[in-house]
Order: structure tokens, then sequence, then C-alpha cells
């Protein structure tokens, strides 16, 4: 799948090879993610992942970045897996817009309405 690579990507470095390196060894659904971003108007999206993609996590929110309008927060607390969902969110300034949870399966839960979410999930 080829990848849109905006001229701020460019102006930052992202190299667009590198991101597409990155989705053949994980299904990180980017297209999904920058299209959640755009549907919710996101300005501030929190990312969260499992430790295996952590080393990865400021490549795709850079690449995120380049190809929205959003800012990235990468979420650096403990993760152990679905359930584990960052809590106070609603009370970081500035404010959470949306969170991408990058995960292995999915996982319902009763959502907290202040915060959008979008789960990738691996099988």
């Amino acid at each position: 799948m080829e990848k849109k690579v905006s001229a701020e990507a460019k102006e930052i470095k992202i190299d667009a090879r590198k991101m597409m390196e990155i989705e053949s060894e994980y299904e990180l659904e980017l297209d999904r993610v920058i299209a959640a971003i755009e549907q919710e108007d996101a300005k501030v999206v929190c990312i969260q992942f499992p430790r295996g993609l952590a080393a990865k996590a400021t490549e795709i929110a850079e690449f995120i970045e380049a190809n929205t309008q959003a800012k990235c927060l990468i979420w650096v607390g403990p993760t152990f897996g679905a359930c584990d969902l960052p809590v106070g969110l609603d009370k970081l300034q500035p404010k959470v817009d949306l969170l991408i949870h990058f995960g292995h399966a999915a996982w319902k839960y009763k959502a907290d309405e202040s915060v959008s979410e979008v789960s990738v999930h691996e099988v």
C-alpha cells in the first residue's frame, strides 16, 4: 500500500520507505488512524503503544503529525494490554481530543465520553 507523504512530512524528514517498512512488520492501519483524526477534527491526539512497538512511537507520531493537523502526545506509562487504557486524559492540558490505542485485540469498555478513542488491533 502506497502512503502519501505531505510537504510537511518531507520538511521534517519523514521517510515514507521507513513507514512502509514499519507497516510491513505491524498492521498499524495508519490510513484508518488519519481518517479518524480528520473525522473527529482532533487537534491533540494521545497515542498509546504496547512495549514491543514503543521504539517506533516517535516515527509513527511524526508521520501522523505530518499527514494531519493534529499534534501527538505519546503515552509513556506502562501498558499491559488492551484493557490498560490511560486514565485522566480529560484532565490534561491541552485537552486530548482522541486516543489512538495500538494493541493486539479489540476491547469493549464503557468509554469516557470526553475523549474519543480509536483502537488499532493487530491480529
